[in-house]
């Protein structure tokens, strides 16, 4: 978490970390529905991802993030939460002044 200790360090109250999840099973789901040929080397190499970020501490990042979004939903309901999250107006998508912890 040493990069997390750095921008929180560098940025204060303005940093946050936001962790989007969603289980591997639907994540891979929607690589086949990408409709992509080689897509058992994409969940190889999705499963190979996953491995390896957890090894960089990406566990305990998400772990610990300030906020989380369940992306088990519609593409329309992930970013639904992602406006909430980040206050967006939806009629003239402008952001507010900041995030709210």
């Amino acid at each position: 978490m040493v990069e997390v200790e750095a921008f929180t360090d560098a940025f204060g109250d303005d940093f946050a970390v936001v962790s989007i999840e969603a289980p591997f099973d639907l994540r891979a789901e929607r690589l086949d529905e990408r409709g992509r040929d080689d897509t058992d080397t994409d969940l190889e190499a999705l499963r190979e991802r996953d491995e390896r970020e957890l090894g960089f501490g990406m566990g305990d990042v998400m772990e610990h993030a300030d906020y989380q979004i369940n992306n088990t939903g519609t593409l329309a309901e992930f970013r639904e939460q992602a406006r909430e999250l980040l206050d967006i107006d939806e009629q003239n998508h402008t952001d507010a002044n900041d995030l709210q912890h």
